[in-house]
């Protein structure tokens, strides 16, 4: 969808209406969370697999990666009952007590158990003594409770509102950045060094509570926190706010009577992100933008900003001021960095200067500030530790903290590979000035405003232009923009796997409509390095959780052969052939050995054969499978188009012969007659009936890159309508369906499963709903399984970001 409506726009010169208005006033907001000040929250342990730590006011949890150990998760804390009726509290059992008369006799153990914090008791099994904030669950005849007088920790608790868990994500594309959360908090730092995996030298994850704004309207003074830090006044808390998200745009609206009765002001907080723009939109900056009802305009106005100096990894750091802007510069050596404030007073520069206060506490500079009417003292006071930035303007309806950073140096293992916006601007003033230039120019609302137009100016329903609009946040947050121009993505948050080509290509599609060059960059590092043998390997430079004593070089090719990767290389530089008219012959050489490699290995059984997939377990299971077969014929049927372009008859020859063979191995191994089943085995012992989700992801891009792989459609529609009647749940497709577990496919004992089946892997719901459409499945049902998955995060968990 995205991509067709990218095309719309560009290849047919239709004009998006923009509102040149420096409020954003263009910005289409899907979603809301309204955060109080008496509203309480607090970490749970909830099971969790392959996912980011989570950290709440400065807690932080831990490494992440793969664990179904638990992690911590925010809930809102409603407080309740100290008893709860059916309902269990697994986990974090201590002693199990028997033959207790009833639950009141289980709360008096706990009550005399020094470790103990709750309890569950169930008639038939016993007293369970618990440790912790174990999450609850409904269970009929089973009670549980909280140590009396104890913690919090069987109180009813909710799913928090939007923008707590996770916010969009703010600062330069690939240049580290921040999270703007619904309470006022800055959560996910990332500004110094972006945040990559845990393993890596100079590349740990911090977290700082004392982050603080604050406004004042005639000298009244309101913390933008609902939840001040230690040593602020609670008074001073603003009494509630509601968080919007649009990517690249988080808005508060900032509801309190004190500010202004007349109405609520509004802070935008954004990025500067333009499509087919990546170096203009690596600018690391975020604009701080207050907008102050109409009847305010007149009153004075000051803004507060304290900065923890935690970003600079070391306290001690000096401050000047230079007309509009305060700057913060310290560090050492490749830790040094600068921090510029500038001022924007209806879009032009402030002719009052900032003020600013160093001390050891965000509540002395918060206390300076109300105690001099809005302005600070220019001065250090007590000690170092946090920065206090001031100004207060005499009238004006929209004020504006562009905050910039340069941090230019970042590491990958011992080498410094910069940043690459250090190569376009040379401090941090340069990157506030360069972002009030395209604020007044019209250039920052209106490269926002196509995005958001893109994006939520069309039919589609509420839920799909929501997620198209934030999908644009996840591009820089796990990648890195090198100062020498290379742009590299690793896996995830917690796997340090470089560009391993079975997950870029999932990416590429978001990629090739908003920022092509990026993801031309890709495939030509992996044709540039492609080894002899013409293997695309899984990964450039280190595994998921380090590099093993091996080389950090970030495109030196590892991780040795998959079922996929070779083939999505041949179906990648198709792609940017067919859409973006990339040349071909760069990569031929490339392209000719990863297809004698792919196809020598399908010599056996005519499809690729025992290669682990992007599902990890495959090659373990089977001789085949059906997803890498799928990814194989395309590959086939794009290499077929690229021989043609080349005048490569004998390439064309090896690749249809490939295909043609590919198909009938295709349809005498893997269809069932209603169905692709999962795998194949040589020896017989297939296990039949197995179904795994995603199967037809290869098939999809033949439909997207117009590729005829002389499959019946309506076989795969078939299959897509099993795969929802048996791997659907609430949260989209699950991994696998009706499998046996007792085959034995290669001699060597029972199917040891890598995964739970029951492991629900997000894009599958994607890839089944764009197939169903294709091949003429119900629309409605197809677009639910998508909508289940996005409203798991979206509605479900408010953790969309």
């Amino acid at each position: 969808k995205l991509q067709f409506l990218y095309f719309i726009v560009t290849h047919y010169n239709m004009s998006i209406p923009i509102l040149a208005t420096a409020a954003l006033a263009g910005t289409t907001f899907l979603n809301s969370g309204t955060v109080r000040s008496t509203d309480k929250f607090g970490l749970v342990t909830v099971n969790s697999i392959y996912n980011e730590d989570y950290s709440y006011e400065g807690v932080f949890g831990g490494n992440g990666g793969w664990t179904r150990g638990g992690l911590p998760y925010l809930y809102k804390m409603e407080g309740g009952s100290n008893v709860l009726n059916n309902t269990d509290m697994p986990g974090g059992d201590i002693d199990v007590i028997k033959n207790l008369a009833d639950y009141n006799a289980c709360m008096a153990a706990c009550n005399k158990n020094q470790q103990c914090t709750a309890w569950t008791f169930d008639k038939t099994s016993g007293c369970y003594l618990k440790k912790g904030s174990p999450p609850t669950q409904p269970k009929q005849g089973v009670t549980s409770g909280c140590k009396q007088g104890g913690s919090n920790a069987c109180g009813v608790r909710s799913v928090p509102p939007s923008g707590m868990r996770s916010s969009v994500p703010l600062g330069g594309l690939a240049a580290g950045g921040i999270e703007l959360r619904g309470d006022g908090r800055i959560g996910d730092w990332g500004i110094a060094i972006n945040n990559g995996p845990q393993a890596f030298q100079h590349a740990g994850k911090f977290e700082d509570n004392n982050w603080m704004m604050g406004v004042a309207v005639k000298d009244v003074a309101v913390a933008v926190r609902t939840n001040p830090p230690q040593g602020v006044d609670a008074a001073d808390a603003i009494s509630q706010m509601t968080y919007r998200g649009a990517f690249p745009v988080s808005q508060l609206s900032l509801e309190d009577l004190r500010l202004n009765a007349s109405g609520a002001a509004v802070m935008n907080a954004y990025s500067h992100f333009e499509m087919n723009k990546p170096s203009d939109s690596s600018l690391p900056v975020i604009n701080f933008e207050y907008l102050f009802p109409a009847a305010a305009a007149s009153e004075k106005k000051s803004l507060f900003m304290n900065i923890p100096e935690s970003l600079f990894r070391k306290p001690g750091v000096s401050v000047s001021v230079d007309g509009a802007t305060a700057i913060l510069k310290g560090g050492v050596n490749d830790t040094a960095g600068e921090i510029a404030v500038m001022v924007l007073v209806d879009g032009k520069p402030s002719t009052v200067a900032p003020t600013w206060i160093q001390s050891s506490s965000v509540a002395t500079n918060w206390g300076q500030f109300k105690d001099l009417k809005g302005v600070l003292p220019s001065k250090q006071e007590s000690g170092v530790g946090q920065v206090g930035v001031a100004v207060s303007v005499p009238n004006g309806q929209n004020v504006t903290l562009v905050f910039g950073y340069f941090f230019p140096d970042r590491h990958w293992g011992s080498e410094n590979i910069g940043q690459f916006y250090a190569s376009i601007w040379g401090s941090a003033k340069e990157v506030v000035t360069q972002s009030a230039s395209n604020i007044a120019s019209g250039k920052t609302n209106s490269a926002i405003t196509a995005w958001n137009r893109l994006c939520t100016d069309n039919s589609m329903p509420t839920w799909l232009r929501d997620a198209l609009t934030q999908t644009g946040g996840g591009l820089g947050k796990t990648s890195m923009f090198l100062k020498d121009g290379r742009y590299r993505q690793y896996e995830s948050h917690s796997c340090a796997q470089m560009e391993p080509p079975h997950i870029h290509f999932y990416r590429a599609l978001l990629y090739s409509s908003v920022f092509p060059t990026l993801e031309e960059q890709t495939v030509d590092m992996y044709a540039s390095t492609l080894p002899a043998d013409g293997d695309v390997q899984e990964l450039f430079g280190c595994g998921c959780g380090g590099c093993g004593g091996h080389s950090y070089n970030l495109d030196t090719p590892m991780g040795g052969p998959r079922g996929d990767d070779t083939s999505l290389f041949l179906i990648d530089n198709y792609m940017n052939y067919k859409w973006h008219g990339k040349s071909l012959s760069g990569n031929w050489d490339a392209i000719i050995r990863a297809v004698a490699w792919v196809t020598g290995n399908a010599q056996l059984y005519g499809l690729p054969h025992d290669l682990r997939n992007t599902f990890d377990e495959h090659g373990i299971v089977g001789n085949t499978n059906s997803y890498s077969a799928f990814v194989f014929l395309t590959g086939m049927a794009a290499t077929k188009e690229m021989a043609l372009l080349m005048k490569n008859d004998t390439m064309h020859a090896l690749a249809d012969a490939a295909l043609t063979r590919g198909v009938a191995q295709l349809e005498s191994q893997l269809w069932t007659g209603s169905y692709y089943r999962s795998f194949w085995c040589a020896n017989g012992n297939t296990d039949p009936n197995a179904l795994q989700g995603d199967s037809t992801y290869g098939y999809l891009w033949s439909v997207l890159l117009d590729l005829d792989l002389g499959i019946d459609a309506a076989k795969v529609k078939s299959h897509i309508e099993h795969e929802r009647m048996w791997n659907l749940n609430d949260y989209g497709i699950m991994f696998a369906s009706n499998r046996t577990y007792s085959y034995d496919c290669k001699g060597k004992g029972p199917l040891r499963a890598g995964f739970s089946d029951i492991d629900t892997w997000t894009m599958m719901a994607m890839d089944h709903a764009s197939v169903g459409i294709r091949v003429g499945a119900d629309i409605g049902e197809s677009m639910g399984v998508a909508q289940n998955m996005i409203d798991s995060y979206r509605l479900l968990n408010n953790d969309q970001w």
